[in-house]
């Protein structure tokens, strides 16, 4: 942990912030380079060894996951979970709604009707991450979006138990979100078996989901063949706050993302320096509880303090997963703070909350991507396909279509337009 001074630390401030990033994404790129040619030319044989491998499964296993096997999971769920589940879908779904791209199409000068019809993608690959935890969740706010952009088929992926079993929690997500097929595959290997389909497994025209580094570097070599969602590396939570801010508020929001993996990164900004301190000695609290956390509050915990205009200009720069703004007059923050994944706004709205039923996806670019990418949403598996009628010879930009063709050189252009002209 450090603590910098924004007035007179800035640049040391950043420097010590964006060294975050995907941590040994080349080592991975590099090992995970043979399991994708594996799945591309083996198919299922592939799948199965690998998942063998590193879920240590004994027996033989389907991949494919049976509807007995759908309906046996709902037995070791409780109703509070389905409700629970209901209520989160629900909430996304709504979200989903309001953000999905509308078409439109209008005459910007005489003769000339423009416009942009969104198309959804035909098929959609899921994956659902299952190493340190079962992430029911994400079933979700990965599905949803894609049923409310208009997919015609989705599909998931999820990494088996040593029993050849999937969690139920995650199995009944995955039902009760409207997935139409569900396969037993994890890490690099399910992500190259959606891409180029196996025997048991459909190819896909878009991946989605989190994962680990392995998962996001199958992601990222695969992208040439299929669309990705985001290369998302470990959680991240930026906390700006005031003197207003409860210390203890702060510190159990900063810790729960910290829980969710020894890499994730979190940061505290604040106007008082005083608050950071209470922070600080919160955390240390709950880090004798929770050893996770504690290593977080070791390696991955930056402190900077500063006033209001410097806060920003670090949030920026630093652009997180998550923004929490926990300040008296956060109006004063807002308009200028153009760099984050989610923007959480008040001491109501925790990153806590985000991950499971505020709404939007909790699926959000890291590593700084979120100064050029957004989290997932009805866009990402949404094409924008243009639109151009012209249903009245507009003299004035034919000729200047013309002229350009002419300028670079392609004649066969500029007498495509001239023969419309001369009719």
């Amino acid at each position: 942990m450090k603590i910098f001074n924004l007035k007179e630390k800035m640049h040391e401030a950043l420097k010590e912030a964006l060294k975050r990033g995907l941590e040994a994404f080349e080592e991975a790129i590099e090992i995970v380079k043979t399991i994708v040619k594996d799945v591309r030319d083996k198919g299922d044989k592939a799948v199965k060894i690998y998942d063998k491998k590193f879920s240590k499964i004994a027996n033989d296993y389907e991949i494919r996951v049976s509807r007995s096997e759908i309906d046996e999971a709902y037995s070791h769920v409780d109703r509070d979970f389905i409700e629970a589940l209901k209520t989160a879908i629900d909430i996304v779904r709504r979200f989903h709604e309001e953000e999905k791209p509308r078409p439109w199409i209008k005459e910007i000068v005489r003769g000339v009707k423009v416009g942009v019809l969104p198309r959804p993608v035909e098929i959609v690959g899921l994956y659902i991450p299952g190493g340190r935890a079962p992430y029911p969740s994400t079933a979700i706010m990965t599905c949803i979006p894609a049923k409310v952009a208009g997919v015609s088929k989705v599909v998931a992926c999820t990494p088996p138990g040593p029993d050849g079993k999937l969690n139920p929690y995650v199995l009944v997500a995955l039902n009760e979100s409207g997935v139409d097929e569900v396969y037993k595959a994890g890490g690099a290997q399910a992500i190259a078996a959606m891409a180029y389909g196996t025997e048991s497994i459909t190819k896909v025209d878009v991946v989605a989901g989190p994962g680990n580094i392995y998962v996001t570097a199958a992601k990222y070599l695969v992208s040439n063949v299929v669309g990705i969602d985001v290369l998302a590396g470990p959680s991240e939570l930026l906390v700006i706050a005031d003197e207003s801010a409860d210390p203890k508020l702060i510190a159990l929001d900063l810790a729960s993302q910290a829980e969710h993996d020894p890499l994730s990164q979190i940061a505290l900004a604040t106007t008082d320096l005083r608050i950071a301190k209470e922070v600080v000695e919160e955390l240390k609290l709950i880090a004798e509880e929770n050893l996770v956390v504690g290593e977080v509050l070791e390696k991955h915990f930056i402190v900077v303090y500063g006033d209001p205009k410097k806060l920003v200009d670090f949030a920026n720069a630093y652009a997180p997963e998550h923004l929490q703004l926990m300040v008296s007059k956060p109006e004063e923050y807002i308009n200028d703070i153009g760099a984050s994944g989610i923007l959480l706004v008040g001491v109501n709205s925790p990153t806590a909350l985000s991950d499971y039923c505020a709404g939007p996806s909790h699926v959000l670019p890291t590593g700084k991507c979120s100064r050029f990418r957004s989290g997932v949403s009805t866009l990402t598996f949404t094409k924008l396909m243009h639109y151009v009628e012209v249903d009245e010879l507009n003299e004035e930009i034919f000729r200047a279509a013309i002229k350009l063709a002419e300028v670079e050189g392609f004649k066969l252009h500029a007498e495509a337009l001239r023969r419309r002209l001369r009719g």
